[in-house]
């Protein structure tokens, strides 16, 4: 069955699969909200997708990481390298598609499970058109308040970067500072990632019972729900003690919304009350903040979630596979392995003609090119959430079916695109519901 993506949050879904897609990043923040606590915002439209016909190719080179140019999932397992080597995409509109393409088509959600996507004023409009055509609910941000203190980098010294060790020579900030403290000093603060914080707001979808939330930069390859919504809520990686208390990867998580939890969580966003990055407060102002902070901090320093603590297992969010876990055993994959390529290219395909879910070349996927050599075995995606099962060398006649298919879509999509642009309106929140999810600003 399609899934279930009504723009009414009244209906009777219980569960709910969401991601997001912001294009708002460090540089693009800074020119809607200009430097200063009390800059006045400046809107701008969405533009048309991304800045130029390039962002949509693939780097199919990759992203080769810790010196190693492993090609197959096995090359890599059997090497001890962890971290596998990542495709690398500069496209936003394709990393968003892709990933939610891959979660529909792995999962084929059933009516009561509900599939959102967060976004926002710099969400291109070419992920709102596939979200459109894909039946994904739209929950939009766009009208979010930031904190005072975000982004305010520069408000006490203009040459702060510049002059960001004598500065701290002068003012020294103690270990675990919080945010709020170090601003008012006049150190630093801004974030590589501002979207990051909308996690937060899932917190305050109270029509939901139970929430998978996942980063746009994964890829599925098994029924999510059985994978993840089997946790009982919160759960996420959480990694041992690292300096003063354990660290969360917050990148995919299993949360209940909880109208409570969210009034906690936002009050210390905004306050600034929550420690103050370390890495800033040594000097360095490459990345800046992020949510993941602010979430340990309120999960086990504060404590503040009404629901008890649980982790994932090891393999159930291996980022990048610094954990090396075998590829067969990984559920959705964090950062989109290089093997995977084609298989990507076949979600693109799909995700830009609306047939993500009930698509017979995703079902039966298998890869046909032979680069990678003899020994390249398949992965099939399995969509009864079953373990995906290990198979040889596809037969000719499946890989030949495949291609038709891909060929099919491809054309099918040079006849549609300027439809779809026309006829394709995203579903949008109700006005009180959209109040409902950015309220407390």
């Amino acid at each position: 069955m399609a899934a279930s993506a009504s723009a009414d949050p009244s209906a009777s879904s219980t569960l709910a699969i969401i991601t997001k897609c912001s294009g708002k990043d460090r540089l693009r923040f800074e020119k809607r909200h200009p430097v200063g606590s009390l800059a006045r915002r400046h809107h701008q439209p969405r533009p048309h997708g991304d800045d130029n016909d390039s962002a949509e190719r693939m780097l199919a080179t990759g992203e080769v990481r810790h010196g190693h140019n492993a090609t197959t999932s096995e090359e890599w397992f059997r090497s001890t390298v962890k971290g596998f080597p990542a495709v690398s995409v500069s496209s936003r509109s394709k990393i968003c598609l892709v990933s939610i393409c891959s979660v529909l088509n792995a999962t084929q959600p059933q009516q009561n499970v509900e599939v959102a996507a967060i976004v926002d004023e710099d969400t291109p409009t070419s992920v709102l058109e596939g979200y459109g055509r894909l039946g994904v609910r739209i929950i939009d941000l766009s009208g979010v308040a930031f904190p005072s203190y975000f982004n305010n980098r520069t408000a006490n010294d203009p040459d702060v970067e510049r002059n960001f060790t004598a500065f701290r020579r002068r003012t020294p900030l103690p270990p675990g500072a919080s945010t709020r403290k170090a601003t008012l000093l006049g150190y630093p603060h801004f974030s590589s990632l501002p979207d990051s914080f909308y996690k937060l707001f899932v917190w305050n979808l109270t029509e939901y019972k139970r929430v998978f939330y996942f980063d746009p930069d994964t890829l599925a390859r098994r029924n999510v729900t059985e994978a993840y919504l089997r946790y009982e809520p919160f759960a996420a990686q959480i990694h041992p003690r690292q300096g003063p208390m354990h660290s969360l990867q917050a990148g995919m998580m299993v949360l209940q919304p909880s109208r409570r939890d969210f009034e906690h969580l936002h009050t210390m966003w905004q306050s600034g009350d929550y420690p103050y990055p370390d890495g800033m407060r040594r000097g360095d102002v490459s990345y800046g903040d992020d949510d993941q902070m602010l979430l340990a901090h309120a999960l086990f320093r504060k404590r503040l979630l009404s629901t008890p603590l649980h982790r994932f297992a090891l393999c159930d969010n291996d980022k990048r596979g610094s954990a090396h876990c075998d590829p067969a055993k990984v559920p959705m994959f964090h950062k989109w392995p290089i093997w995977e390529h084609e298989r990507i290219e076949t979600l693109w395909d799909a995700a830009q003609n609306g047939r993500c879910t009930g698509n017979r070349a995703l079902l039966e996927w298998r890869p046909t090119s032979t680069t990678a050599g003899p020994s390249t075995r398949a992965f099939a995606t399995a969509p009864s959430g079953e373990a995906a099962t290990e198979i040889q060398s596809p037969p000719p006649s499946l890989a030949d079916e495949n291609e038709r298919l891909r060929r099919e879509n491809k054309e099918l999509r040079q006849q549609l695109l300027h439809v779809v642009a026309l006829t394709a309106t995203p579903t949008v929140l109700p006005t009180d519901a959209k109040a409902k999810v950015g309220s407390g600003q």
